[in-house]
């Protein structure tokens, strides 16, 4: 979208186009304040239904796992790391590795390089348990 009355008019003809199948879009959302003035506030997201559009930033809202800050038109995935105060494992990569939903691929550059570490350590043959490689520990 290049300016907020084209977001508005793609706003506006979308939910045109879903009445016509006796269907209404809702939760709306928009880094735009100028095009979530345009949306009723009873099809907005919850999260910018109640807020002062004028004077308060916008929310962050997620959709399919992913962080999106409105304001900043900015996604982010949140990955959880833990420390257990000893040595990697590959039981620890695996967890980590598998816990990422990333639907929309953004992360994927980073998750090759993770499953390479991976399968490193599994060509090792080391059981599941054991501390992974130091080269690999510091580049994990």
């Amino acid at each position: 979208m290049q300016s907020a009355d084209e977001g508005i008019r793609l706003a506006e003809q979308l939910r045109h186009v879903t009445s016509l199948g006796s269907s209404r879009l809702t939760k709306w959302a928009s880094n735009s304040k100028e095009v979530l003035e345009s949306i009723p506030e009873s099809e907005r997201h919850k999260g910018v239904k109640e807020i002062d559009i004028e004077g308060k930033p916008l929310p962050v809202e997620q959709a399919l796992g992913v962080r999106w800050d409105l304001e900043k038109d900015q996604m982010a995935v949140l990955i959880k790391l833990f420390d257990q105060g000893g040595s990697v494992t590959r039981r620890d990569l695996q967890h980590v590795i598998s816990s990422v939903y990333d639907p929309l691929g953004f992360l994927a550059p980073f998750l090759i390089c993770a499953k390479v570490i991976f399968q490193e350590e599994c060509r090792r043959k080391k059981g599941w348990d054991e501390a992974i490689s130091d080269s690999n520990e510091v580049r994990w």
